[in-house]
């Protein structure tokens, strides 16, 4: 599973930065959504922090809460950069991940896969970006990101917590983070791509067939038509 998350990420980066991300608006719609991402990692981890009792934990997850804040403001910034415009926030609808009644690690090992996640696919898309300001604004967030992954790994160790258990639950979340990743933005990603596919090979393959046959209309000296193949469009 791991492996095909990772190929599949990296294949998504590559179409992505190097073709979608040329489409008008695309690359700066991107730079939204990682906003969106990094202030929903802080809404989670504010919503853990809430269930924390231990002062250690606590604090070590407020610390973790500040850095992804100023990731969240930090592409904020790289928005106007960009664009030359004021970052516009985009409205998300936030629910909690696990009830009040569930123990407070498992927030930890969700937040813990999502950081992995992150360096992961942050890894993959520097790796085809050009020197740009979203590129430097990613290489600073990819270094804390890898810090992350260790403070969230200390903290369910810290708990306690049996190995049968973190595993368990760490490959449930990878499942459904995938699942979730490929409707998301897995599924928009291939739309979008086959979409060009389509277009180019319409216009290499069937174009040249269908300019034969107008010429073939045009040269002919009586052209039939089938009205029987005319259908009603209700407006």
């Amino acid at each position: 599973m791991r492996f095909l998350a990772s190929l599949w990420e990296s294949i998504l980066a590559f179409a992505a930065v190097r073709f979608l991300w040329k489409l008008k608006g695309i690359r700066h719609q991107a730079i939204q959504s990682f906003q969106a991402t990094e202030a929903d990692g802080v809404w989670h981890l504010f919503r853990g922090l809430d269930k924390e009792t231990d002062p250690k934990l606590k604090a070590s997850l407020f610390s973790h809460l500040i850095e992804e804040q100023s990731h969240a403001d930090l592409f904020a910034k790289t928005y106007k950069e960009e664009t030359g415009r004021a970052f516009q926030y985009k409205n998300v609808e936030r629910f909690d991940i696990y009830s009040h009644l569930e123990p407070s690690w498992k927030n930890l090992v969700y937040v813990h896969v999502g950081e992995i996640e992150a360096v992961s696919r942050f890894g993959k898309i520097i790796n085809n970006l050009t020197p740009s300001p979203l590129r430097t604004s990613l290489e600073s967030i990819l270094k804390d990101e890898e810090g992350h992954v260790d403070l969230t790994m200390d903290g369910v160790l810290e708990l306690g917590i049996e190995e049968r258990q973190f595993k368990a639950e760490l490959n449930r979340i990878q499942r459904k983070r995938f699942k979730e990743a490929w409707m998301r933005t897995g599924g928009r990603g291939v739309d979008n791509f086959s979409n060009l596919l389509l277009s180019t090979l319409y216009f290499f393959l069937v174009g040249p067939f269908l300019f034969l046959f107008a010429r073939k209309k045009i040269d002919s000296k009586t052209v039939v038509y089938d009205n029987n193949t005319i259908k009603e469009v209700k407006l």
